[in-house]
């Protein structure tokens, strides 16, 4: 293995990593073609070896083309002793440990390819908290943040809401001004909110409590939602709901859609160039004892049905995950169906018609499609969903149930792509979140860290290069888990504030210590531009 290496001392260059004056090639492109205008150099074989580079900016370092090359090389065996004493040599040092070594050659500019699961982790940037449940007392989890979509022209991040209490006080969708997140270090969401922060306004006659918290932005004037109205001991009753993102007020609902009560779990994307909002839910009032899966169309000027697409259960229960929709080939791409769940489902989204099928019978044991997904990449024109969500009792997780797959627009398999993370203890998640940086050009997901067998509760944020389909970063464990005082996090939901750089990441559902914490990051300190 080897990467790509160029002097930078301008614009950052996508797909690069930039360290000091060197900018490393991390995803797969065409480095002969000179991107960012700069000559690009290959780096030594990688295999067995640790290696260090350094920019030369007099771009006069000797090479078999002549003296004009702009990086300079270092290689060692791959132990920590050879690596230790390569640093004191290049630096005239006297280290004796790896943690000083990579300290010094991180604030000198220096790359390496030491595994950065062992450098410091990046600090959180902000924390944001959400108090969906008032009351002192209440029989069912409440919870929130949920799943986030971004407004640039508003400089808005919009946050569902996800609930489980029998309490039932309403509240629409967040909104958050990435501006203010950006400069704060901690911000609680309440019915007293600050400036800025708070909560979409609900219909007085009509209210609307957060059910599976999904939401779809139509990228410029509305939001749109789906929660609970009704409840009943026969079952639910859910609407979509039409936001305004200027004045935060709801504009429109749908008729009431039946779901069973336990089956109130709805997902929600859009086609607004079709001027068409879709939804897949669990239907059925009185609540049957297997209900079918619907996905439905509604326009999205009135909310009134258009189309519908059943999933029939056959007495056997219907995974229902996540849905997306591909703007290019105005498809809706679902994940769940089939009675094991491991299936994805490709519609038209014209009229619904099915286009194809997949299964996903080789995921390693359960393997569930987690909630976080699935997304659409335009830039390569597919889908991407995570898998390695591990049900008890069907064991514990395996380094084999962290999974991203890679779907063709036509529904076919592109690629599996191992992302590792159990390690054989007895724990239910493999954690999640996904989201593409169009900065970088890469994919962040979460993953538990495999290899620290002393801490079970630690996890890792992921790049992954759409182009090649690759695993080309791992930064390492930025907090722990959930806590009991509230500051781990179980990474669930990502979106990405392209103005300010940053990673939002939301809690798990049905966290009874966090209070729906979101927390943010700073990209740069993952990946530095």
């Amino acid at each position: 293995m080897s990467r790509a290496f160029t002097y930078n001392n301008g614009n950052y260059i996508s797909g690069s990593e930039q360290i000091g004056n060197l900018a490393i090639g991390l995803t797969a492109q065409n480095y002969a073609s000179n991107p960012g205008g700069k000559t690009w150099w290959g780096g030594p074989d990688e295999s067995n070896r640790y290696v260090v580079a350094k920019d030369v900016s007099s771009e006069n370092w000797s090479t078999p083309l002549g003296n004009i090359g702009n990086v300079k090389f270092w290689g060692c065996a791959e132990t920590d002793n050879a690596f230790i004493d390569l640093v004191n040599k290049i630096g005239s040092n006297q280290f004796v440990t790896i943690s000083d070594c990579l300290d010094w050659l991180s604030n000198n500019g220096y790359w390496s390819n030491y595994p950065s699961i062992y450098s410091t982790p990046a600090p959180r940037q902000n924390k944001t908290s959400f108090r969906i449940q008032p009351l002192p007392t209440f029989s069912r989890i409440a919870t929130a943040g949920g799943p986030m979509t971004y407004n640039n022209a508003n400089s808005e991040m919009y946050v569902g809401l996800s609930y489980w209490e029998d309490s039932y006080t309403t509240y629409a969708p967040a909104y958050l001004d990435v501006d203010t997140v950006a400069t704060t270090a901690t911000i609680n969401i309440s019915s007293s909110s600050p400036e800025n922060q708070g909560y979409f306004t609900s219909s007085a006659t009509l209210q609307e409590i957060p059910g599976s918290g999904f939401i779809w932005f139509d990228g410029s004037d509305y939001l749109y939602s789906i929660g609970c109205v009704e409840v009943s001991p026969n079952g639910e009753k859910s609407r979509i709901s039409k936001y305004d993102v200027t004045d935060k007020e709801v504009k429109a609902y749908s008729s009431k859609i039946d779901t069973p009560e336990l089956y109130t779990y709805t997902v929600i994307t859009g086609l607004s160039n079709l001027g068409l909002v879709y939804v897949a839910y669990y239907s059925g009032s009185p609540a049957p004892s297997i209900p079918d899966v619907y996905i439905e169309s509604y326009y999205t000027s009135s909310l009134t049905k258009k189309d519908t697409y059943k999933i029939p259960s056959n007495n056997n229960v219907v995974g229902l995950y996540g849905i997306v929709a591909n703007p290019t080939n105005n498809t809706i791409f679902f994940t769940g169906g089939g009675n094991d769940g491991k299936r994805t489902i490709l519609l038209d989204g014209t009229d619904l018609s099915l286009i194809r099928t997949n299964d996903y019978t080789n995921i390693p044991r359960t393997g569930n499609v987690t909630y976080d997904g699935p997304i659409y990449v335009e830039s390569v024109n597919r889908f991407y969903f995570r898998t390695g969500r591990s049900n008890e009792p069907s064991g514990p997780l395996q380094k084999t149930d962290g999974l991203l797959y890679a779907i063709n627009a036509d529904n076919t398999t592109n690629k599996r792509i191992d992302l590792g993370g159990g390690d054989g203890s007895n724990v239910q998640m493999n954690i999640g979140g996904i989201a593409y940086d169009p900065k970088r050009k890469v994919i962040w997901t979460a993953t538990r860290n495999m290899n620290n067998t002393s801490n079970l509760d630690t996890w890792f944020f992921q790049a992954i290069d759409p182009v090649s389909n690759e695993l080309v970063k791992t930064c390492p464990q930025p907090s722990g888990l959930i806590t009991s005082g509230g500051e781990g996090i179980s990474p669930h939901h990502f979106a990405i504030d392209t103005k300010n750089d940053k990673l939002y990441v939301s809690d798990y559902v049905n966290n009874p210590y966090t209070e729906g914490n979101l927390m943010v990051w700073d990209l740069n300190d993952l990946w530095p531009t």
